[in-house]
C-alpha cells in the first residue's frame, strides 16, 4: 500500500515545486521556511497547483508572477463551462447556390481575363 503523502507539511511544496536534488542545506531551510510562510498565508492552495516546469525557489509564489499565476490557476479551477453542444450537420443544400465573378488578382490575371486592346 502506498503511503499518502503528508499535505501539511512544507517539506512536500518543496520537493512538489523546487528541484530540491540541486539545494544546498542553507538553500534547503529557506525553501522550506517559504513554504512555511506560503502555507500560513494560504493552506490548501498550493496543493492543487500542478506546474510543468520546475522552479528554481517557492519565493516566485510570492513575487507579483507568482501571485497572479495562482490567481488565475485557481480562477480556472473554479470555472464552471458547460459541455459544447454537438451539432449535426445535413448534407440537405439550403438556398439557391450563388455564382460569383472573381476579380482578377494581378495584371497578368486582368490581361487574360480581358484581353490587350491596342
Amino acid at each position: 500500500m502506498k503511503k499518502k503523502a503528508n499535505t501539511k507539511n512544507p517539506k512536500f511544496l518543496v520537493t512538489k515545486f523546487v528541484d530540491y536534488k540541486k539545494l544546498s542545506k542553507g538553500d534547503w531551510a529557506r525553501e522550506v521556511k517559504i513554504a512555511k510562510k506560503l502555507l500560513e498565508k494560504d493552506p490548501d492552495i498550493y496543493f492543487k497547483i500542478k506546474l510543468d516546469f520546475s522552479l528554481n525557489s517557492l519565493a516566485w509564489f510570492l513575487s507579483e508572477d507568482g501571485k497572479l499565476f495562482v490567481y488565475k490557476y485557481l480562477s480556472d479551477l473554479r470555472l464552471n463551462l458547460p459541455s459544447p453542444e454537438i451539432v449535426s450537420l445535413s448534407d440537405k443544400v439550403f438556398g439557391e447556390s450563388m455564382n460569383l465573378v472573381k476579380k482578377p488578382q494581378t495584371i497578368k490575371d486582368f490581361i487574360k481575363k480581358y484581353g490587350k486592346t491596342t
